[in-house]
């Protein structure tokens, strides 16, 4: 009698448990249909999970750091918002945030917290005809960011040792470089509920000196740099070659090298990708940091062309936006301030536009080097290395601090 009591207090509580988990599935996708639908401008998405009685408001820090009221926004506002962004295109860019914690679930209501690129939803949700329909969401924006060049998560991802050189992989998942003892190891983190998660050594990481990342969403590949052997079993190169991982959706494959002219005795680094493009630096006409330039190549058996806005000084890192006309990279020419700055181009009837600095009031580019920079995937936050007395670290700054011919173009 007991051992019968016991398997049907077992068998409820498995059936307690599979209808709780397909509830908070169903509220999460809920959710998703209504971040989906602001980026995607999809008004269908919209129109299965709002209420037409929706009551959403919420606040905005202003320059001020004060939290200020945006209004209210009803229904047919959140309809006209979404068709506005599918009728002229203003869809978010690869890899913006776009995550969903349900907090609670009971048998009529629920809560979730939506993580989106203004800011933070909180989301009260009730069953409608059987489905979960969201009725009220507060919210406050943006996410987040220093006005001024900060460093980032120090104590976790900047320590004492060196740290530069960060990507994305996605919204919440980074890869970053960490130097220490004379070891350079690609570093991953995790965001989870808002904080990164210790650092991990990537899996293709594990030996030899890796360094310079660079994640491309179309191709899922992580470029990076390393002196590994180019043969089994050959010798540790002196200076660095390009390789890439790339990322199934569950597993890293192994690491892939870039052969025939991606490939010399000098330094081929820094490279990044754009519709199957290498972007990368090189020593290719002389010895010594003033020789590294900037080449794109596409095909191992072509000649790699050097890239106009390459000077007599370094540069290099190239970062480049996803339609592939815009780049940020590091020099220390274009009358740098200090020993290396940032700077933008864009690419005018096939040719890249003489290069601007990003910064004009000494928040970015300064005496010190400042190099690697890239941005997140909603585009408001620029992250760069600044490397003073032998420490380097990563900083990042709102893009909306950034030199106004830039601002707009990068925004």
């Amino acid at each position: 009698m007991k051992f019968t009591l016991s398997l049907i207090a077992l068998l409820f509580t498995s059936v307690t448990f599979a209808q709780t988990n397909s509830e908070e599935i169903a509220v999460k996708s809920a959710c998703l249909n209504y971040l989906e639908g602001f980026y995607e401008g999809d008004t269908v998405k919209l129109q299965t999970v709002l209420v037409s009685s929706l009551y959403k408001s919420g606040y905005w820090k202003n320059k001020d750091g004060h939290y200020e009221s945006e209004g209210l926004m009803s229904y047919d506002e959140a309809i006209a918002y979404a068709r506005n962004v599918l009728e002229n295109e203003k869809f978010v860019r690869p890899g913006a945030p776009k995550a969903v914690d349900v907090l609670d679930v009971s048998d009529h209501i629920a809560t979730a917290k939506v993580t989106a690129w203004w800011g933070i939803d909180y989301i009260l949700l009730a069953k409608h005809g059987g489905h979960w329909m969201i009725e009220q969401v507060l919210w406050q924006g943006p996410l987040a960011v220093p006005a001024e060049a900060k460093v980032f998560a120090p104590d976790l991802i900047c320590t004492a040792a060196n740290e530069y050189g960060i990507t994305f992989i996605n919204a919440s998942w980074i890869a970053f470089t960490r130097s220490s003892n004379g070891n350079k190891k690609i570093m991953f983190s995790k965001r989870v509920d808002g904080k990164f998660s210790t650092p991990t050594i990537a899996p293709f990481s594990q030996e030899w000196n890796n360094e310079y990342v660079s994640f491309n969403q179309h191709s899922q590949r992580l470029y990076f740099s390393s002196t590994r052997p180019t043969t089994q079993g050959g010798p540790e190169k002196l200076k660095n070659d390009i390789w890439y991982a790339e990322w199934s959706g569950e597993t890293w494959s192994e690491p892939v090298h870039l052969g025939g002219n991606f490939s010399t005795d000098g330094i081929d680094s820094g490279a990044t990708e754009h519709d199957g493009t290498i972007y990368f630096h090189a020593d290719r006409e002389g010895t010594g940091l003033n020789a590294v330039d900037m080449y794109s190549l596409e095909h191992p058996e072509d000649q790699p062309e050097k890239l106009s806005i390459s000077t007599d000084q370094v540069d290099g890192e190239p970062f480049l936006f996803a339609d592939g006309t815009k780049m940020l990279f590091m020099s220390a020419g274009h009358n740098a301030v200090g020993n290396s700055d940032i700077f933008f181009s864009e690419k005018v009837n096939n040719q890249w536009s003489p290069p601007i600095s990003i910064d004009k009031e000494g928040l970015i580019n300064t005496a010190a080097w400042e190099y690697s920079p890239s941005l997140s995937p909603d585009g408001k936050v620029l992250f760069f290395t600044r490397l003073t007395n032998g420490q380097a670290d990563i900083y990042w700054i709102k893009t909306e601090m950034l030199a106004e011919g830039v601002r707009g173009k990068i925004q």
